[in-house]
């Protein structure tokens, strides 16, 4: 696990984060494995600070952001009528496109009456609306120059306060599911590279929280006397909130605040996630109209929270690592199926080419699916390296270890060849633009370092360096609000163990392929699509 106490406040990541081989448990035992010099002590160290200060406070947020002065200001106001609009419409165009908190005629309509009438302050509905302003500004002013990012980072944050100084009266007042749209779409907000990543985490918890206090995660009795109309927006919101949870968790390694088994509402098929009213798939026929994005993320979210559970809890990393191979397997088994399930066009796994998308296709979508899968092989895999079991006892047998090791390094691989379809935007994720990069980083530096005398390891320092310019595009397009000063020194150290090799032998090693992981099969991963006899 990985502890970070700073004068921003103290932040725990959890073993089943990709950053956690960073941690003082990580980083002593790369130091007592590979005899590490104090140059080495000394590099790891200032990786780790570089990575810990930008996951609490990056600095391309505003100076001071939670200073005692800022929340004695006078809200931000809201923009003229028509810009809001243009707001409204770059936050359904291009931000709800991956994450479908709301529905986009009933929105509107609730903004023309509000707009047009006035209605009585409900913090609720200020909240909601402030927060989608400040996405929408976020993505509208957004372009990849330095100036339109610090622009459009400033002048979001400000909506983005206004809904943060609402939280204490819409969660300890009477609550409403306008209150579980509002926390949602400040955790997708959260998200942006523009923002301290712990407060996904946070925004996430408290949506589940009220979400489950007004009982979204069962699927409603007739007693309850709910429309129809409200029950599909409930259940909707409540799988888009199990997405970003059991994500979150997994990248940031602390608990899901969902138990799968108390879940009964019935997952709502068919939502339209690209809503700027624009023809999609135009031409492209049954493959297209299968490929439901809301549905597939939300499989892989559940495989995600089993990754996290299963392998990674307080109970897992008590286990012995062999007891845990056949569970592995069958995780692996699961996002097989999940990769199977998906029309071949956008599938994972393969080579991924834009051009070959349908005409107007949020590529987005594609690319989230990509990423996300080679992490799920890694978080699988990277259970079963060195820094989990050199304490075991009973180690695992070779080829158990080769197997996982040669699977993460070929996904890690694979995330870094992704990195040149990344447009950099202060309301890209920051988990596509810098968790992802990172971990695979990361994951090449321990295989490289482990066994430097493979044939592959100087084309795994090459790409190194790959994730290394695109944290200089970062920096450049953040205008220093992203540096990473010191993770470079990751690849220096790295071509150095290489060089060292030359002259002597290291026993132990083994040779690396490129190994495919994919599996196809016709099995899919269910969600509770049709209502059980009994809800209670």
């Amino acid at each position: 696990a990985y502890y970070v106490y700073s004068q921003d406040g103290d932040e725990y990541t959890g073993p089943s984060s990709g950053i956690s081989l960073l941690s003082d448990t990580g980083l002593d035992w790369i130091r007592k494995a590979f005899n590490g010099s104090q140059d080495m002590c000394n590099v790891l160290k200032s990786v780790n600070m570089d990575v810990a200060s930008h996951l609490q406070m990056p600095k391309c947020i505003p100076a001071n952001p939670w200073a005692s002065n800022a929340w004695d200001v006078s809200p931000k106001p809201f923009p003229p009528h028509e810009v809001m609009w243009e707001y409204v419409d770059a936050y359904f165009r291009t931000v709800q496109c991956i994450f479908p908190v709301l529905h986009r005629p009933v929105f509107e309509e609730r903004l023309s009456n509000y707009l047009r009438d006035y209605y009585p302050f409900d913090p609720a509905w200020s909240a909601l609306l402030n927060a989608v302003l400040a996405s929408g500004c976020r993505a509208m002013l957004s372009s990849e120059t330095p100036t339109a990012f610090e622009r459009s980072s400033q002048e979001a944050w400000g909506y983005f306060l206004n809904a943060i100084n609402l939280i204490a009266q819409m969660v300890y007042k009477p609550t409403s599911v306008a209150v579980v749209q509002a926390l949602a779409v400040m955790t997708v907000y959260a998200q942006g590279l523009s923002s301290p990543q712990r407060l996904e985490y946070n925004f996430c918890t408290l949506a589940v929280h009220v979400a489950q206090g007004l009982g979204m995660h069962r699927q409603p009795l007739a007693s309850w006397n709910l429309p129809d109309h409200e029950i599909q927006e409930r259940n909707r919101l409540f799988w888009t909130i199990y997405t970003l949870d059991k994500t979150i968790s997994l990248r940031s390694g602390r608990p899901s605040a969902i138990d799968d088994d108390e879940i009964s509402c019935i997952f709502p098929q068919g939502v339209i996630t690209v809503q700027d009213g624009a023809p999609v798939c135009q031409g492209w026929g049954v493959e297209c109209e299968v490929f439901d994005f809301f549905l597939i993320a939300a499989r892989y979210a559940r495989i995600c929270g089993n990754i996290a559970r299963q392998l990674y809890s307080a109970s897992a990393l008590h286990h012995p690592s062999e007891d845990l191979l056949p569970i592995a397997e069958e995780l692996e088994n699961d996002l097989d199926r999940w990769r199977a399930g998906i029309p071949e066009a956008f599938r994972p796994g393969g080579d991924f080419r834009p051009s070959k998308l349908p005409s107007g296709f949020p590529f987005i979508q594609v690319l989230v699916l990509h990423f996300g899968y080679h992490d799920a092989v890694c978080a699988i895999s990277r259970r079963f390296s060195s820094m989990f079991v050199h304490y075991e006892q009973q180690p695992l047998p070779e080829p158990a270890v080769r197997v996982m090791r040669m699977k993460c390094m070929a996904a890690s691989r694979s995330t870094i060849l992704l990195i040149k379809h990344l447009d950099i935007e202060s309301y890209y994720p920051g988990w596509m633009l810098f968790y992802y990069p990172t971990t695979a980083l990361i994951a090449l530096f321990i295989g490289v370092v482990s066994y430097p005398e493979v044939d592959s390891a100087n084309n795994d320092i090459a790409l190194m360096h790959v994730v290394i310019g695109h944290l200089g595009r970062l920096e450049f397009i953040t205008a220093g609000g992203t540096a990473f000063n010191k993770i470079g020194e990751l690849v220096r150290l790295a071509r150095k163990i290489v060089q060292e090799n030359r002259t002597s032998v290291f026993p132990g090693g083994f040779q690396v392929s490129h190994a495919t992981y994919n599996s196809d099969t016709d099995a899919k991963l269910e969600l509770p699509f049709q209502s059980p006899e009994a809800v209670c």
